[in-house]
Protein backbone atom coordinates (compact mmCIF):
# COMPACT_ATOMS: atom_id res chain seq x y z
CA UNK A 1 0.00 0.00 0.00
CA UNK A 2 1.91 3.31 -1.10
CA UNK A 3 0.78 6.74 0.37
CA UNK A 4 0.55 9.64 -2.33
CA UNK A 5 1.77 12.87 -0.53
CA UNK A 6 0.44 14.91 -3.68
CA UNK A 7 0.08 14.41 -7.71
CA UNK A 8 2.16 17.12 -8.57
CA UNK A 9 6.31 16.36 -10.27
CA UNK A 10 8.88 18.71 -11.12
CA UNK A 11 9.99 15.80 -13.93
CA UNK A 12 8.02 15.37 -17.07
CA UNK A 13 9.07 12.10 -17.85
CA UNK A 14 8.22 10.35 -21.69
CA UNK A 15 7.26 7.04 -20.02
CA UNK A 16 5.12 8.25 -17.16
CA UNK A 17 2.77 6.30 -16.06
CA UNK A 18 1.01 8.11 -13.44
CA UNK A 19 0.62 10.49 -16.03
CA UNK A 20 -3.80 10.37 -15.65
CA UNK A 21 -3.44 11.45 -12.04
CA UNK A 22 -0.73 13.73 -12.81
CA UNK A 23 -3.26 15.49 -14.89
CA UNK A 24 -6.12 15.44 -12.54
CA UNK A 25 -6.60 18.50 -10.35
CA UNK A 26 -3.08 19.19 -8.22
CA UNK A 27 -3.39 18.29 -4.35
CA UNK A 28 -1.66 17.97 -1.50
CA UNK A 29 -2.04 15.39 1.44
CA UNK A 30 -3.51 17.56 4.53
CA UNK A 31 -1.94 16.21 7.65
CA UNK A 32 -5.67 15.15 8.78
CA UNK A 33 -5.98 13.06 5.66
CA UNK A 34 -2.25 12.11 6.49
CA UNK A 35 -3.54 10.80 9.82
CA UNK A 36 -6.34 8.86 8.79
CA UNK A 37 -4.05 6.76 6.13
CA UNK A 38 -1.75 6.51 8.80
CA UNK A 39 -4.60 4.73 11.16
CA UNK A 40 -5.88 2.41 8.35
CA UNK A 41 -1.56 1.04 8.44
CA UNK A 42 -2.47 0.32 11.42
CA UNK A 43 -5.65 -1.67 11.45
CA UNK A 44 -4.37 -3.46 8.50
CA UNK A 45 -1.13 -4.80 10.36
CA UNK A 46 1.27 -2.40 7.57
CA UNK A 47 4.09 -0.88 9.81
CA UNK A 48 6.20 0.42 6.70
CA UNK A 49 4.66 3.36 5.00
CA UNK A 50 5.53 3.83 1.68
CA UNK A 51 5.39 7.30 0.33
CA UNK A 52 4.94 8.37 -3.66
CA UNK A 53 4.06 10.87 -5.45
CA UNK A 54 3.84 13.10 -7.87
CA UNK A 55 7.16 13.97 -6.56
CA UNK A 56 6.34 13.15 -2.84
CA UNK A 57 9.10 15.39 -1.38
CA UNK A 58 7.79 18.27 -3.07
CA UNK A 59 4.77 18.53 -0.03
CA UNK A 60 5.66 21.61 1.44
CA UNK A 61 5.58 19.82 4.78
CA UNK A 62 7.22 16.76 4.06
CA UNK A 63 9.66 17.29 6.82
CA UNK A 64 6.12 17.48 9.65
CA UNK A 65 4.69 14.70 7.46
CA UNK A 66 7.70 12.35 7.99
CA UNK A 67 8.16 13.07 11.49
CA UNK A 68 4.73 11.99 12.27
CA UNK A 69 5.93 8.47 11.36
CA UNK A 70 9.27 8.65 12.87
CA UNK A 71 8.23 9.75 16.36
CA UNK A 72 4.79 7.38 15.73
CA UNK A 73 6.47 4.14 18.14
CA UNK A 74 3.84 1.51 15.61
CA UNK A 75 5.75 1.70 12.86
CA UNK A 76 9.29 0.62 12.03
CA UNK A 77 10.57 2.52 8.41
CA UNK A 78 9.44 4.49 5.61
CA UNK A 79 9.85 3.41 2.19
CA UNK A 80 10.45 6.51 0.00
CA UNK A 81 9.83 6.48 -3.67
CA UNK A 82 11.42 9.49 -5.06
CA UNK A 83 13.13 11.17 -8.34
CA UNK A 84 15.71 12.12 -6.15
CA UNK A 85 15.80 15.95 -7.05
CA UNK A 86 14.68 16.86 -3.35
CA UNK A 87 16.10 20.28 -1.48
CA UNK A 88 18.69 20.09 1.09
CA UNK A 89 16.35 20.03 4.15
CA UNK A 90 14.52 17.08 3.13
CA UNK A 91 17.90 15.20 2.50
CA UNK A 92 18.89 16.09 5.95
CA UNK A 93 15.62 14.99 7.33
CA UNK A 94 16.29 11.79 5.29
CA UNK A 95 19.56 11.35 6.77
CA UNK A 96 18.17 12.06 10.77
CA UNK A 97 15.05 10.01 10.01
CA UNK A 98 17.39 7.29 9.29
CA UNK A 99 18.90 7.13 12.64
CA UNK A 100 16.03 6.20 14.21
CA UNK A 101 13.85 4.25 11.86
CA UNK A 102 14.60 2.08 8.84
CA UNK A 103 14.40 4.14 5.99
CA UNK A 104 14.60 2.93 2.31
CA UNK A 105 14.53 4.80 -0.55
CA UNK A 106 14.67 4.12 -4.36
CA UNK A 107 15.53 6.60 -6.69
CA UNK A 108 14.20 6.15 -10.58
CA UNK A 109 16.70 7.82 -12.06
CA UNK A 110 16.57 8.96 -15.85
CA UNK A 111 18.73 9.79 -19.03
CA UNK A 112 21.08 12.64 -18.19
CA UNK A 113 19.81 14.21 -21.35
CA UNK A 114 16.35 14.48 -20.85
CA UNK A 115 16.22 15.70 -17.22
CA UNK A 116 19.30 18.03 -17.49
CA UNK A 117 22.86 18.71 -16.15
CA UNK A 118 21.38 20.84 -12.93
CA UNK A 119 19.34 17.98 -12.35
CA UNK A 120 21.53 15.46 -12.43
CA UNK A 121 24.10 17.21 -9.99
CA UNK A 122 21.70 17.80 -7.85
CA UNK A 123 20.58 14.14 -7.54
CA UNK A 124 24.23 13.47 -6.81
CA UNK A 125 24.61 15.84 -4.34
CA UNK A 126 21.54 14.00 -2.35
CA UNK A 127 23.32 10.95 -3.08
CA UNK A 128 26.17 12.38 -1.62
CA UNK A 129 24.18 13.11 1.44
CA UNK A 130 21.91 10.83 2.34
CA UNK A 131 24.22 7.76 1.67
CA UNK A 132 26.82 9.12 4.48
CA UNK A 133 23.43 7.75 6.83
CA UNK A 134 22.14 4.38 7.71
CA UNK A 135 19.59 4.87 4.89
CA UNK A 136 19.10 2.11 2.23
CA UNK A 137 19.25 3.42 -1.18
CA UNK A 138 18.45 1.55 -4.32
CA UNK A 139 18.81 2.98 -8.06
CA UNK A 140 15.66 1.78 -10.19
CA UNK A 141 14.92 2.67 -13.86
CA UNK A 142 12.05 2.72 -15.85
CA UNK A 143 13.20 1.36 -19.85
CA UNK A 144 11.30 3.34 -22.28
CA UNK A 145 12.95 2.75 -25.46
CA UNK A 146 14.53 -0.44 -26.82
CA UNK A 147 17.78 1.60 -27.40
CA UNK A 148 17.86 3.53 -24.49
CA UNK A 149 20.95 3.56 -22.75
CA UNK A 150 21.42 2.89 -19.13
CA UNK A 151 24.72 3.18 -18.29
CA UNK A 152 23.81 6.07 -16.29
CA UNK A 153 22.58 3.64 -13.62
CA UNK A 154 25.41 1.79 -13.41
CA UNK A 155 27.47 4.45 -13.14
CA UNK A 156 25.74 5.75 -10.58
CA UNK A 157 25.46 2.40 -8.30
CA UNK A 158 29.61 2.21 -8.64
CA UNK A 159 29.95 6.36 -7.98
CA UNK A 160 27.77 6.14 -4.97
CA UNK A 161 27.74 4.13 -1.78
CA UNK A 162 24.15 2.56 -2.68
CA UNK A 163 22.97 -1.30 -2.76
CA UNK A 164 24.47 -3.48 -5.32
CA UNK A 165 21.17 -3.74 -6.97
CA UNK A 166 19.23 -2.09 -9.66
CA UNK A 167 15.49 -2.26 -10.52
CA UNK A 168 14.27 -2.10 -13.68
CA UNK A 169 10.67 -2.07 -15.13
CA UNK A 170 9.86 -2.52 -19.10
CA UNK A 171 6.87 -0.21 -18.96
CA UNK A 172 3.59 -0.89 -20.67
CA UNK A 173 3.38 1.42 -23.62
CA UNK A 174 2.56 4.59 -23.10
CA UNK A 175 4.29 5.67 -26.52
CA UNK A 176 1.76 6.39 -29.32
CA UNK A 177 4.08 4.66 -31.70
CA UNK A 178 4.11 1.38 -29.82
CA UNK A 179 0.54 1.24 -29.35
CA UNK A 180 -0.64 -0.88 -32.03
CA UNK A 181 1.90 -3.58 -31.34
CA UNK A 182 1.03 -6.89 -30.33
CA UNK A 183 2.15 -7.72 -26.70
CA UNK A 184 4.95 -10.46 -27.38
CA UNK A 185 5.77 -8.13 -30.34
CA UNK A 186 6.55 -5.10 -28.03
CA UNK A 187 8.51 -7.31 -25.41
CA UNK A 188 10.98 -9.04 -27.81
CA UNK A 189 12.08 -5.66 -29.20
CA UNK A 190 13.23 -5.12 -25.41
CA UNK A 191 14.97 -8.18 -24.91
CA UNK A 192 17.96 -7.18 -26.34
CA UNK A 193 18.76 -4.56 -24.45
CA UNK A 194 17.60 -6.34 -21.02
CA UNK A 195 20.10 -8.72 -22.01
CA UNK A 196 22.62 -6.25 -22.37
CA UNK A 197 21.98 -5.12 -19.01
CA UNK A 198 22.36 -9.16 -17.71
CA UNK A 199 24.97 -9.52 -19.07
CA UNK A 200 26.94 -6.02 -17.19
CA UNK A 201 25.05 -6.96 -14.21
CA UNK A 202 26.82 -10.15 -14.14
CA UNK A 203 30.29 -8.56 -14.67
CA UNK A 204 29.73 -6.08 -12.30
CA UNK A 205 28.06 -8.14 -9.34
CA UNK A 206 24.59 -6.41 -9.55
CA UNK A 207 21.55 -7.78 -8.25
CA UNK A 208 18.31 -7.05 -11.24
CA UNK A 209 15.31 -6.57 -9.02
CA UNK A 210 12.18 -6.73 -12.10
CA UNK A 211 9.28 -4.43 -11.07
CA UNK A 212 5.76 -5.48 -12.00
CA UNK A 213 5.78 -5.05 -16.09
CA UNK A 214 9.01 -6.87 -17.54
CA UNK A 215 9.50 -9.10 -20.69
CA UNK A 216 7.51 -12.99 -20.10
CA UNK A 217 9.46 -15.75 -19.43
CA UNK A 218 8.90 -17.40 -22.64
CA UNK A 219 10.52 -15.23 -24.45
CA UNK A 220 13.65 -16.00 -23.26
CA UNK A 221 16.18 -19.13 -23.96
CA UNK A 222 16.86 -21.39 -21.32
CA UNK A 223 20.65 -20.31 -21.94
CA UNK A 224 18.95 -16.98 -21.56
CA UNK A 225 17.19 -18.08 -18.52
CA UNK A 226 20.12 -19.36 -17.03
CA UNK A 227 21.48 -15.97 -17.34
CA UNK A 228 18.84 -14.15 -15.94
CA UNK A 229 18.32 -16.46 -13.06
CA UNK A 230 21.67 -15.89 -11.95
CA UNK A 231 21.36 -12.04 -11.97
CA UNK A 232 17.62 -11.76 -11.08
CA UNK A 233 16.24 -14.24 -9.21
CA UNK A 234 13.06 -12.37 -8.50
CA UNK A 235 11.63 -12.08 -11.81
CA UNK A 236 10.80 -16.22 -10.89
CA UNK A 237 9.35 -15.43 -7.73
CA UNK A 238 6.85 -12.17 -9.09
CA UNK A 239 6.01 -13.29 -12.75
CA UNK A 240 2.17 -11.80 -12.24
CA UNK A 241 1.60 -8.15 -10.39
CA UNK A 242 -0.61 -7.91 -7.63
CA UNK A 243 -3.02 -5.14 -6.73
CA UNK A 244 -0.78 -2.41 -5.49
CA UNK A 245 -2.86 -0.01 -3.92
CA UNK A 246 -2.16 3.43 -4.31
CA UNK A 247 -4.08 5.73 -1.83
CA UNK A 248 -4.69 9.09 -2.96
CA UNK A 249 -4.79 12.57 -0.48
CA UNK A 250 -8.88 12.40 -0.19
CA UNK A 251 -8.76 8.54 0.67
CA UNK A 252 -9.38 7.24 -3.34
CA UNK A 253 -7.59 4.20 -3.78
CA UNK A 254 -6.53 2.53 -7.39
CA UNK A 255 -4.75 -0.42 -8.07
CA UNK A 256 -1.85 0.78 -9.52
CA UNK A 257 -1.00 4.36 -11.28
CA UNK A 258 -0.96 2.07 -14.69
CA UNK A 259 -4.71 1.40 -14.23
CA UNK A 260 -6.19 4.48 -12.22
CA UNK A 261 -9.38 3.61 -13.96
CA UNK A 262 -9.54 0.86 -11.45
CA UNK A 263 -10.35 2.78 -8.19
CA UNK A 264 -12.69 2.91 -4.97
CA UNK A 265 -12.16 4.78 -1.56
CA UNK A 266 -10.18 3.83 1.72
CA UNK A 267 -13.30 4.31 3.64
CA UNK A 268 -15.24 1.80 2.16
CA UNK A 269 -13.28 -1.12 3.59
CA UNK A 270 -12.08 -2.31 7.16
CA UNK A 271 -8.48 -3.22 5.94
CA UNK A 272 -6.26 -3.24 2.68
CA UNK A 273 -7.10 -7.21 2.13
CA UNK A 274 -10.29 -6.04 1.70
CA UNK A 275 -9.49 -3.64 -0.75
CA UNK A 276 -6.92 -6.28 -2.49
CA UNK A 277 -9.59 -8.82 -2.83
CA UNK A 278 -12.24 -5.77 -4.35
CA UNK A 279 -9.58 -5.24 -6.80
CA UNK A 280 -9.17 -9.15 -7.68
CA UNK A 281 -12.58 -9.03 -8.57
CA UNK A 282 -12.76 -6.61 -10.96
CA UNK A 283 -10.15 -7.79 -12.89
CA UNK A 284 -11.20 -11.38 -12.98
CA UNK A 285 -14.66 -9.67 -14.88
CA UNK A 286 -12.84 -7.30 -17.12
CA UNK A 287 -8.96 -7.62 -17.52
CA UNK A 288 -8.20 -10.00 -20.71
CA UNK A 289 -4.69 -11.68 -19.83
CA UNK A 290 -2.01 -11.30 -22.10
CA UNK A 291 -1.60 -15.37 -23.52
CA UNK A 292 0.06 -17.44 -26.07
CA UNK A 293 -0.02 -20.61 -27.72
CA UNK A 294 3.55 -20.78 -25.15
CA UNK A 295 1.09 -20.23 -22.09
CA UNK A 296 -0.50 -23.88 -21.99
CA UNK A 297 2.53 -25.88 -21.50
CA UNK A 298 4.31 -22.68 -18.89
CA UNK A 299 4.45 -24.08 -15.17
CA UNK A 300 4.39 -20.02 -14.40
CA UNK A 301 1.02 -19.85 -15.84
CA UNK A 302 -0.11 -23.54 -14.51
CA UNK A 303 0.72 -21.76 -11.22
CA UNK A 304 -1.14 -18.24 -11.71
CA UNK A 305 -3.50 -18.60 -14.26
CA UNK A 306 -3.01 -15.57 -16.16
CA UNK A 307 -0.35 -14.45 -18.56
CA UNK A 308 3.12 -12.61 -18.04
CA UNK A 309 3.64 -9.00 -18.63
CA UNK A 310 1.74 -5.51 -17.64
CA UNK A 311 -1.71 -6.30 -17.11
CA UNK A 312 -2.30 -2.78 -18.35
CA UNK A 313 -1.36 -3.59 -21.82
CA UNK A 314 -4.71 -3.37 -23.49
CA UNK A 315 -5.67 0.14 -21.90
CA UNK A 316 -2.96 1.47 -23.86
CA UNK A 317 -2.95 -0.42 -26.98
CA UNK A 318 -6.33 0.55 -27.29
CA UNK A 319 -5.63 4.02 -26.65
CA UNK A 320 -8.56 4.50 -24.17
CA UNK A 321 -9.82 4.12 -20.68
CA UNK A 322 -12.20 1.26 -19.73
CA UNK A 323 -15.10 2.76 -17.43
CA UNK A 324 -15.06 -0.10 -14.63
CA UNK A 325 -18.56 -0.57 -12.85
CA UNK A 326 -17.68 -1.05 -9.24
CA UNK A 327 -18.55 -5.04 -8.37
CA UNK A 328 -20.02 -6.07 -4.98
CA UNK A 329 -17.89 -8.55 -3.26
CA UNK A 330 -18.09 -9.82 0.07
CA UNK A 331 -16.91 -7.81 2.95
Amino acid sequence: MNTALTNVCNFNCPYCFASEIRSEERVWITEEQFNEILNFHKVSEQREVRLIGGEPTLHPEFTKLLNRIVNDDYFIGVMLFTNGSFSDEVATALSLASHVKHVACLINLNEPNVIGQVMVEKISKNLSTITRSPMEVTIGVNIYRPDQDVSYAFETIRAFNVNKALRISVVAPTLETDRSKDPLEYYAAYKPLILDIAQRANREGIILSPDCSFIPLCLFSKEELLLMSSVAPDMFNHPVCEPVLDVMPDGTVVRCFDMSHMRTNIRKFENDRKIRDYFKEQERKTLQPITTEACATCPIYARFGFGCGCKSFDKHSMNKIVEVKEVKVDG
